[in-house]
């Protein structure tokens, strides 16, 4: 290395940790969500002033090396947890030898959590469309030796076909199948899971999804799965200006759901399940705000 671009790296070393807890703080409180979406030339500016100190790193979470994108949007490289309410909640639940699901994988956490925890008796298959997380999370996939995986470069919807997915110039776990001004675009392949895995129905006991507001659309087209599956669990981001956005009603979302004996339920941080009625839910959070909450929604035992 130069002596020119030794302290260009040591700059860069010192400023990730506070890159990181930035991206960290963003995500927790949607810091500057609205500006930036209304922005984006400025947003555009501000990643590429970033970019020297947003290098690749790994990070070593819950026993996995996990190589994280750019700017480490997770916070991962500190807090060492994502989304700890979903975390604990699918610790303490998901058991060897099960099946599941992973909507929107991004480059891999909750893919990597999973398939520790259903074991090499267990199954995985996780889906994400993006071109650039997709190889993240193979490469994750890879890097932790994990052969209970499947991993598909699609997004998921109610039918099967080509779509543009939106690629966010802020975070890399935003990207969308709904316009944005600003957004680069990108064709990727969409599947209707009861279309691409009529296989699988009666085996799934976990479905995540975390897809931007195409949620509803996920679940309509996998209705005949839910139907086979009386034992399966669905841990998904209710964010009802991303469904309104989609062009979904997000009321329906738990509406389709209870009609399929699904109640919903609150993830708390321990990862406790708090039952809580549609209507609560619906209170809680509104598209007015941009607020979402991650909810788990099962069907009465007996």
């Amino acid at each position: 290395m130069s002596r020119s671009g030794l302290p260009r790296t040591i700059l860069a070393g010192a400023l990730r940790p506070l890159v990181s807890r930035a991206y960290a703080l963003k995500r927790r409180y949607r810091i500057g969500d609205r500006f930036l979406s209304r922005h984006p030339d400025f947003a555009h500016a501000l990643m590429a002033l970033l970019r020297p100190v947003k290098l690749y790193s790994v990070v070593d979470v819950h026993g996995h090396e996990l190589e994280v994108e750019d700017g480490d949007y997770l916070g991962l490289t500190i807090n060492r947890i994502y989304e700890p309410e979903v975390t604990h909640f699918l610790e303490r639940s998901v058991r060897g030898g099960q099946t599941a699901i992973d909507l929107g994988a991004h480059v891999g956490y909750f893919t990597l959590l999973l398939a520790k925890l259903v074991g090499p008796a267990g199954r995985v298959i996780a889906f994400e469309p993006d071109p650039d997380n997709f190889q993240l999370l193979e490469r994750n996939v890879r890097a932790n030796g994990y052969e209970n995986v499947t991993l598909h470069r699609q997004a998921v919807a109610d039918r099967c076909g080509q779509a543009l997915l939106y690629r966010s110039p802020v975070n890399p776990g935003d990207h969308r199948l709904v316009e944005c001004a600003g957004c680069e675009a990108v064709e990727v392949e969409v599947v209707a899971l009861d279309e691409l895995l009529p296989e699988l129905r009666g085996t799934i006991q976990w479905i995540k999804i975390d897809i931007q507001g195409a949620e509803l659309a996920a679940l309509r087209g996998m209705r005949a799965l839910l139907a086979s599956c009386p034992e399966v669990t669905i841990v998904t981001e209710f964010c009802p200006r991303a469904l309104a956005e989609f062009g979904d009603d997000p009321a329906s979302l738990p509406s389709l759901l209870a009609e399929l004996g699904f109640c919903p339920g609150e993830l708390r941080a321990n990862g406790e399940l708090r039952p809580v009625a549609a209507e609560e839910l619906l209170s809680r959070v509104s598209a007015e705000d941009a607020t979402y909450v991650n909810v788990a929604f099962t069907r009465p035992s007996g």
